[in-house]
C-alpha cells in the first residue's frame, strides 16, 4: 500500500516522493517542497502541519534572491493555516505580506489575495481597511472587464460602508453593484 503520514492518512504517491527526496533538495526546489507538502497536509485539514510546513517553506525563499513568487505563495500559505487555526491577526499580517510582494512583481495572484484579506478584514471588524481593499478590488475588476466579480467588491465595500455608519454611501455602492449583476443576467 502507500505510505502513511503520523495522521495515518495515505499519501499520495508524489507526497512520499517529496518527503523521500527533502533531504537532498537545496534553495528554490527545497522550498517549492515545503510548499507542496504545505498544501497537501491542509488539504487534509492538518492545519498546524500545514502551518509549519509554510513557515518553512516562506524562510527559505525569503534568504534567497529573485524568489518572490515563491515567497508570496508562502506568505498565502502561512495566512490560510493561520486563519484555519483561528488566527485572523496573525493571517492578516501574513496575507498583508502575500499582497505586498505579489503587487511589487505585477502577479494576478495579487488581487485573489487582496480579495480574501478584504474578507478576512471584514471578519476582523476593520471595516475602514476592508473598504478600501474591496474599492481597490472593485476598481481592477472593471479594468479587467469582470463587471460579475466588480459588483460583488462593491457590495463587500457596502458592506463596510454599513458597519461605518455610513448608510448612505453604503447604498450608493449596493445600488452600483447591483446595476452591473443586472447587465449580466
Amino acid at each position: 500500500g502507500e505510505p502513511m503520514d503520523e495522521t495515518g492518512h495515505e499519501c499520495p504517491y508524489e507526497e512520499a516522493d517529496i518527503w523521500e527526496a527533502l533531504p537532498k533538495l537545496v534553495g528554490h526546489e527545497k522550498g517549492r517542497a515545503y510548499f507542496e507538502l504545505s498544501n497537501a497536509a491542509y488539504s487534509r485539514g492538518n492545519f498546524a502541519r500545514s502551518l509549519t510546513l509554510a513557515e518553512s517553506a516562506r524562510d527559505l525563499f525569503l534568504e534567497m534572491e529573485n524568489e518572490e513568487e515563491g515567497l508570496g505563495h508562502s506568505y498565502a500559505s502561512v495566512a490560510y493555516s493561520l486563519n484555519s487555526l483561528k488566527k485572523l491577526p496573525d493571517a492578516i499580517e501574513q496575507m498583508s505580506k502575500s499582497v505586498e510582494v505579489f503587487e511589487s512583481i505585477g502577479l494576478k495572484d495579487e488581487w485573489t489575495m487582496r480579495r480574501n484579506l478584504a474578507n478576512w478584514m471584514q471578519t476582523a471588524k476593520r471595516f475602514e481597511d476592508s473598504g478600501v481593499l474591496f474599492i481597490k478590488c472593485a476598481e481592477r475588476e472593471l479594468f479587467e472587464g469582470c463587471e460579475v466579480q466588480a459588483a460583488l467588491d462593491f457590495f463587500g465595500y457596502a458592506q463596510a460602508l454599513c458597519e461605518l455608519d455610513k448608510d448612505e454611501d453604503a447604498i450608493k455602492q449596493f445600488r452600483l453593484g447591483r446595476e452591473y449583476f443586472k447587465k449580466h443576467r
